[in-house]
């Protein structure tokens, strides 16, 4: 497998140009030469291994030696619905949670969200950010990255899409158990993150009408982005070790 990963959308011929972003990053940051071996990836389990065929300063082609499909994880899905946050640590937050495998990423706009979106290509952003994460860990399925939105649309896409999903909310209170302790269940599990500022009640009370149940994730409060991958780390290493 080469070492060089880059995103195209559409692998489907055996001549594939790179343009934009994905050539310059090949030629001007990576320099890779003609001939060099690349991968590429569609974020949707294809891969395609080429190589280098000619370098041009806006667009580089390269030749298709063959295809493969990585299929997709079959042990359930892992959904993180999480608070915005401030600055580049949501940022932080979609970079660590395509790395450690997370299917969909739900920004919410809980009751005491700081962050509010308001940039218009904020979706795109994400899904820049993702892209350049999968490259760094060789990942051939990007997650589904939604729309910022209120709670409640969170849980109808949730319930929608995954009708078996377990729901768990990160909670301090000892009488809940830990979140390690869990065994796997073999389905779609979504976590719900609150602002810093806590999840009101009226959210709390709105999350566990819907089947929502707390767990422990540390006995320490934590920020946003280190609440999303605990729960992501945690979620990952129970889906790894599950045996069917």
């Amino acid at each position: 497998m080469s070492s060089h990963w880059f995103y195209s959308p559409s692998l489907s011929t055996s001549t594939i140009t790179l343009i934009g972003p994905e050539a310059h990053h090949l030629a001007a940051v990576k320099r890779v030469s003609a001939g060099t071996p690349v991968t590429l990836f569609d974020g949707k389990g294809k891969i395609a291994y080429c190589q280098v065929d000619q370098l041009g300063k806006r667009e580089v082609i390269l030749k298709v030696n063959n295809f493969e499909t990585i299929a997709s994880e079959s042990r359930g899905k892992i959904i993180i619905a999480t608070s915005l946050a401030k600055g580049d640590r949501f940022d932080w937050l979609i970079a660590t949670c395509t790395q450690l495998g997370v299917d969909r990423i739900i920004p919410v706009l809980y009751e005491r969200t700081v962050k509010k979106a308001s940039a218009k290509n904020i979706t795109d952003r994400f899904d820049k950010l993702a892209i350049s994460a999968a490259k760094q860990c060789k990942r051939p399925y990007l997650p589904i990255i939604d729309p910022p939105c209120l709670l409640s649309a969170a849980i109808e896409i949730i319930e929608t899409t995954y009708p078996n999903a377990k729901k768990q909310i990160g909670s301090l209170q000892p009488e809940y158990q830990a979140l390690a302790t869990l065994n796997w269940p073999n389905t779609a599990v979504v976590a719900f993150i609150g602002p810093e500022g806590g999840m009101t009640q009226k959210e709390e009370a709105l999350l566990t009408t819907h089947g929502a149940t707390p767990v422990r994730l540390t006995d320490h409060i934590l920020r946003i982005e280190a609440a999303a991958q605990a729960f992501s780390a945690i979620l990952a290493a129970q889906r790894h070790a599950y045996q069917v």
